[in-house]
């Protein structure tokens, strides 16, 4: 039997995809097991040059392990540079096929085309003297040659599928995306045509992809470059997925998408859109799944926060209390400058109306420090707005300078990284301060937490949770000593994936400690 192993650099979204890819390959026989793998799946990112970097040494890696086997890349970073991957790959000494395939391929048509070669009896050994790439994209072959598209182009692109109807290829059930186009498209590309999920490997919690695409072009990101087709999952589709997955003991749900709030919409520019956002509809009906504990949102916009969302939080106690909100800036003249659909006045009253309506609401945050232009004054606006908001979680990122952009243009214009270092460790401080404040309202209280596997943060001898406001929870699993090291770890693997009733008693460096009370759920 053929063997397969995955590798993720990135998103939500890219792990769903890894997921799915794995699927597929499960149903044409291919196991998942990486001693050794015959074919390594690399899902990779560029979105951050960071990103970039771990995708390169992911296939170096995968290569210096196995020389041999064949490689497939995948991802945003396989569609900028697909060909420079898989040369590098070459050059580093990959003696089996390579394949590069981005968002503008067909994956799961491709996938079958490589499987089916693979298992073709006149192939030679496990390899082919010349690695042969499926399909090339010469619009995104080298970094230098990323261009924006002309205004009057950006929704060329764009379809939205309509049904999708499995058929059987090879004995295989797949499914095949039926779509309208919204302009000139009129076939799905990309992880369309991927078979949902069953079960979400080596995770409590399963991500369900429900949306694709961007076509806002914040000047800072690559990815409408990327990602342009904007469509969104059957709402059926997603409920059923959703089902299936609690059914085999995933307690926690979350919905993730390139641009969450722009679920069932024809594009991500709020202005143009006609309709009013399916997503509270699919939010509160995923609440009625059977055995599920959490539905979790993993990120939206200030405008996504709508009447008709903010109401489905209140009124469905199985909504995490928790919003993941960029804000990317609090200085309106950057955020103008970035291309983002709000100021920083309509950022705070999106935070306003989540606190009136949801109590001890989590409300987490990005942040770009750094971006071309930003001076002292736009630094203190971010710190301020910061403030007024109370992130109980801010993830800080240094302004990351990407091909194809238009602040790759203003690249020059960005403060030297001396001032930028200071100006994150001033907002991490901030960060610090306000997290604790947050975490330290719920000494005393007993909370429900899923558990997790244990991490680099968790204390010898004791578990890992996560709590519906998206805080890390640990407790004792040998209090007291009753449990010998065997016997811990064994109840370790018992409650993994299970809700328990945690007492906490105090803070740590980042997450609350407390201890285990009542029963397991």
């Amino acid at each position: 039997m053929r063997r397969f192993s995955t590798v993720t650099i990135g998103c939500k979204v890219n792990q769903y995809e890894t997921q799915s890819i794995a699927a597929l390959l499960q149903r044409f026989g291919l196991c998942d097991s990486s001693e050794p793998p015959d074919l390594v799946i690399i899902n990779t990112c560029c979105v951050t040059a960071s990103a970039a970097a771990k995708s390169r040494r992911a296939i170096r890696r995968a290569v210096r392990n196995n020389p041999n086997t064949d490689i497939i890349i995948l991802g945003c970073y396989a569609t900028a540079e697909g060909e420079n991957l898989r040369q590098m790959a070459i050059e580093t000494g990959a003696k089996g096929e390579i394949h590069a395939l981005g968002h503008h391929d067909n994956i799961a048509e491709h996938l079958q085309q490589y499987l089916s070669s693979a298992s073709d009896p006149s192939r030679e050994g496990n390899q082919r003297t010349k690695p042969a790439r499926l399909v090339r994209n010469e619009k995104f072959m080298r970094t230098s040659s990323y261009q924006r598209p002309a205004k009057d182009s950006r929704n060329s692109t764009l379809i939205k599928p309509t049904q999708k109807t499995p058929v059987k290829k090879n004995n295989i059930a797949i499914r095949t995306t039926s779509v309208s186009p919204v302009n000139r498209r009129s076939e799905a590309t990309g992880t369309s045509g991927l078979p949902p999920i069953e079960t979400f490997t080596n995770h409590q919690r399963a991500f369900v992809k429900i949306q694709d695409g961007c076509d806002a072009f914040c000047t800072y990101c690559v990815i409408p470059q990327l990602r342009s087709c904007v469509w969104s999952r059957p709402m059926d589709e997603i409920l059923d997925e959703i089902a299936t997955l609690v059914a085999n003991g995933h307690r926690e749900i979350v919905l993730c998408g390139v641009f969450l709030g722009a679920y069932d919409q024809p594009t991500t520019i709020r202005r143009k859109w006609t309709e009013r956002s399916a997503l509270p509809e699919l939010l509160q009906r995923a609440t009625q799944t059977s055995g599920l504990w959490r539905v979790r949102l993993s990120s939206l916009e200030p405008g996504d926060v709508t009447d008709e969302l903010l109401k489905v939080f209140r009124d469905f106690p199985t909504v995490a209390p928790h919003l993941h909100l960029p804000m990317q800036s609090g200085s309106s003249r950057i955020l103008k400058r970035m291309n983002r659909q709000y100021d920083a006045g309509q950022f705070l009253d999106a935070v306003r109306r989540v606190r009136e309506t949801i109590d001890d609401a989590a409300i987490t945050t990005d942040v770009v420090v750094g971006f071309p232009g930003e001076s002292d004054a736009d630094f203190a606006d971010t710190l301020d707005v910061a403030r007024q908001s109370e992130f109980s979680k801010i993830h800080i990122f240094g302004f990351s300078p990407r091909p194809g952009t238009a602040a790759w243009n203003w690249r020059k214009e960005a403060p030297l990284p001396e001032v930028v270092k200071t100006r994150c460790a001033k907002l991490a401080q901030l960060e610090h301060e306000m997290s604790e404040n947050f975490r330290r309202r719920f000494i005393g209280r007993t909370v429900e937490a899923l558990v997790e596997q244990p991490n680099s943060k968790t204390p010898p001898g004791c578990a890992r949770g996560l709590t519906d406001r998206y805080i890390e929870v640990f407790f004792p699993l040998n209090e007291d000593g009753r449990l010998g090291r065997s016997e811990a770890q064994s109840h370790l693997a018992a409650l993994t994936g299970k809700i328990v009733h945690i007492h906490i008693t105090d803070l740590s460096e980042t997450g609350l400690m407390g201890r285990q009370s009542l029963q397991t759920l």
